[in-house]
């Protein structure tokens, strides 16, 4: 803005209960103190008196802009903390919303009901590692405290995301859940987690049977008298991934030498095949 050529002047700075916010300027500041406020702006304090400002005014200014700055981000914090409760409110899915101490500010109600709870106000305000299974706590409370200002208190760096794995005990006549919690700071100014749960019971449940049917694959395919190997079919080649104790003791190699080398590699002539 250009300065006026006469003083003093009026600005108008916009409105309030309908009536034009003004200020009156009677001269032409001499001395400026302007201090920063963050990612929200300069605060500017002007004065006739070209030697108003000294180190303690400015010290003071200092004060009273970093009070400003904790005000306004808190603020922005409450906004984008409704801004989610609003979302999440039409959200199926299993979400929650934690303040910068790890406690429960917001949460869907499928999350809710997965760690046992009726309703929202039986774990609003209790933070979140209450409210998982004991032994899941510990790992619960790390990841929180690794996400929010906690660690940057204990001389750290917040971490983006941290994973942990919960499991939700249920009554003698139903298994146990089990979940994978993934948690997200809000955002990279202030505290607050995002959580998002997903039910990794039936994916874990599989892996268990497959594992077993693996199991049980290997224990028959070591004790079958035949000489028998595994191979994995390549795009351009077959691999060997295996090969049985007859077949070892059949053909006088070892497993672990063939192992990753193509089925082309079989060095086995007829004399060694044994008898029709």
């Amino acid at each position: 803005m250009t300065a006026p050529a006469r003083y003093p002047v009026t600005v108008q700075f916009g409105e309030v209960n309908g009536e034009p916010a003004t200020w009156a300027i009677e001269t032409l500041p001499e001395a400026l103190a302007a201090v920063p406020l963050g990612d929200h702006g300069v605060f500017i304090v002007g004065a006739v008196d070209p030697d108003a400002f000294d180190e303690s005014d400015v010290s003071v200014l200092e004060l009273l802009a970093a009070n400003a700055v904790a005000a306004m981000d808190a603020a922005d914090r409450r906004r984008r903390l409704r801004t989610y409760e609003d979302a999440l409110k039409n959200v199926d899915d299993m979400v929650c919303v934690l303040d910068g101490d790890g406690a429960v500010t917001y949460a869907t109600g499928p999350f809710v009901s997965w760690i046992g709870a009726d309703d929202l106000g039986d774990v609003a305000g209790r933070p979140l590692d209450a409210l998982v299974d004991e032994a899941d706590a510990p790992r619960v409370a790390d990841a929180v405290a690794a996400l929010t200002d906690a660690a940057t208190e204990a001389g750290g760096a917040p971490e983006p995301t941290r994973t942990v794995d919960l499991t939700a005990d249920r009554d003698s006549d139903r298994r146990s859940r089990h979940g994978e919690l993934r948690l997200s700071r809000l955002s990279d100014h202030g505290a607050g987690v995002v959580g998002s749960l997903s039910d990794t019971t039936d994916l874990r449940r599989t892996r268990t049977e497959l594992s077993a049917e693996r199991d049980r694959f290997r224990r028959l395919f070591d004790r079958i008298p035949d000489p028998v190997i595994e191979v994995v079919l390549e795009p351009e080649e077959t691999v060997i991934d295996g090969a049985n104790p007859a077949f070892e003791a059949q053909f006088g190699v070892d497993e672990t030498t063939l192992r990753g080398r193509t089925i082309d590699a079989l060095d086995i002539h007829d004399d060694r095949l044994g008898d029709p």
